[in-house]
């Protein structure tokens, strides 16, 4: 079981790079709010690892599909000074880096924790607390809907866009509405299934695993969802399978293609490629890690060098293999960490590679 789920745990890196507390800080529980969790045996920390890194790309490939704030102009996170602002897309520092953590601008807010009361709240594209910080956390706005944590009963609920509570705080955990549906853990069986903006379970609680959400998001019409015995596969809208359990690891769909993992030769590394929704193999696994494409470039990691880079749906490098961490490009813009990713060095570059913002010299 250990080999069968060895993933290697740049996805809980990553994840970490999300969701900064101060520091390049530690794995999100979910896509972009920063929660906490720990595994409990080696199987589960490796296989938390394979969650990690599919939950985060699910957020990168669609959450990072930048909002618009009131001039239709996307805004970006900056980090500096380990802490976080937001820049416009001409470079200029539009808020100042003041939050310990915050989330992606989704229809003009973004989830943010307040350094006063350690709460979680959302501001608006000034910087401004819209709605106030109340909640022990919160993740990104996805469907004009976003979860958020009720500190007093350590469950999940969902509220709108002017802060009223949706769907009342119910959830152990949960992740986020997508196609019209979101992946929640159910209380009473303690396995994952679908909701739908009512809070009634569209596909039943059957997929369970302890460290990680056992069911992500829905993309592009499928859900990957994780069978204990068998591995990952591939659900339609309504809960049948299209693509069935076997895989090591699977992420979201993106412009038709999948990053999933498979044992090499001798049955212990894992290596990355990519699939169609056919199951079929359209790159050959290679990687040591992989992120789903977006704006025609997938984030990879060279499984010689252990650095990413960006390569075409051809499989071909655009941009080499030089980076500490490499996020999926959104509004012509990548996140990538120079050197150690732990450092905190995270500029922007553009398709070509080249440098667009770079955080000031400490």
């Amino acid at each position: 079981m250990g080999k069968r789920w060895a993933i290697v745990v740049c996805g809980a890196i990553l994840a970490g790079v999300l969701l900064v507390v101060a520091a390049c800080g530690s794995a999100g529980e979910t896509t972009t709010s920063a929660s906490s969790s720990s595994a409990g045996t080696t199987s589960q920390t490796t296989q938390k690892a394979a969650a990690d890194s599919q939950t985060t790309e699910t957020a990168l490939a669609d959450s990072q599909t930048t909002e618009k704030a009131a001039a239709d102009a996307p805004l970006f996170r900056a980090f500096a000074n380990r802490k976080i602002g937001y820049i416009d897309q001409t470079g200029k520092m539009v808020i100042s880096p003041q939050f310990g953590s915050a989330g992606l601008f989704v229809d003009g807010l973004a989830a943010a924790l307040d350094g006063t009361t350690g709460k979680w709240g959302f501001i608006d594209t000034t910087g401004t607390f819209v709605i106030k910080p109340q909640y022990q956390e919160a993740k990104d706005f996805s469907e004009s809907l976003a979860g958020v944590l009720d500190g007093s009963t350590n469950t999940w609920g969902f509220i709108d866009k002017t802060g009223k509570m949706v769907l009342d705080p119910q959830f152990p955990k949960a992740g986020e509405f997508r196609e019209g549906l979101a992946n929640v853990l159910d209380t009473a069986t303690n396995k994952w299934g679908y909701i739908d903006t009512t809070g009634k379970f569209v596909i039943k609680p059957q997929w369970h695993f302890d460290a990680w959400a056992a069911a992500q998001p829905f993309s592009e019409g499928l859900a990957a969802v994780f069978d204990e015995t068998i591995g990952w596969g591939y659900i339609d809208a309504t809960g049948t399978y299209v693509l069935k359990p076997h895989y090591n690891y699977a992420g979201s769909f993106s412009s038709g293609l999948a990053p999933f993992a498979a044992q090499d030769g001798a049955g212990a590394v894992l290596q990355y490629g990519f699939i169609d929704k056919t199951g079929k193999t359209v790159i050959d696994p290679q990687f040591k890690d992989a992120r789903p494409f977006s704006e025609g470039l997938a984030a990879v990691q060279d499984a010689a060098t252990r650095t990413w880079g960006y390569i075409d749906p051809t499989a071909k490098f655009v941009i080499p293999s030089r980076y500490g961490l490499a996020l999926p490009f959104s509004n012509g813009l990548a996140m990538v960490a120079i050197g150690d990713a732990s450092q905190g060095n995270y500029p922007y570059i553009d398709k070509t590679g080249q440098t667009f913002w770079a955080p000031p010299a400490k």
